[in-house]
């Protein structure tokens, strides 16, 4: 039971941050991503109109 209580407070306690920083890490990747794939379109555009 000693060893039961601290296990079961830490999982009561750690999820509560944890889906937070999840969940801004899931939206900076979401972000990055994006912003890379506006650059990359931004790019193949210019490429597009430097080429052709």
């Amino acid at each position: 039971m000693a060893f039961a209580n601290p296990s079961t407070l830490n999982s009561l306690l750690l999820p509560s941050p944890l889906p937070r920083s999840h969940s801004r890490r899931s939206f900076l990747v979401k972000a990055v991503s994006a912003l890379c794939l506006f650059i990359y379109k931004i790019s193949f555009l210019f490429l597009a109109s430097v080429y052709f």
